[in-house]
């Protein structure tokens, strides 16, 4: 990965964890196009063809098991900090992962 890579990579996982924090709060839909807008993003980057059906593979299958938390935020108010904070981390994870897997192609 070339130094302009890793700071445009950089950038753009920042932009979405702190999207994706804002719109864990609001809506589980929100977090998802953050997600897919960002491994579009990455893939161009990385000159990698990316149709937006695949996007929408990887990160529904980073997302397994975090519905549950969407259920839990209209029962306990509170958690809705919980789910915008695991949205992001979420959202970072999934961003240097994606990096990862698209620089070693």
């Amino acid at each position: 990965m070339t130094e302009f890579q890793k700071k445009r990579c950089e950038s753009i996982i920042s932009t979405a964890s702190h999207s994706a924090l804002a719109a864990g709060a609001v809506s589980e839909v929100a977090v998802i196009a953050v997600q897919v807008t960002m491994v579009m993003e990455l893939a161009e980057v990385f000159k990698v063809p990316m149709s937006i059906t695949v996007a929408k593979s990887i990160v529904n299958y980073s997302l397994s098991g975090s519905f549950m938390l969407e259920a839990a935020r209209w029962i306990f108010p509170p958690s809705r900090i919980l789910t915008a904070v695991k949205a992001s981390e979420q959202t970072e994870d999934l961003g240097w992962r994606t990096v990862k897997d698209f620089d070693n192609r």
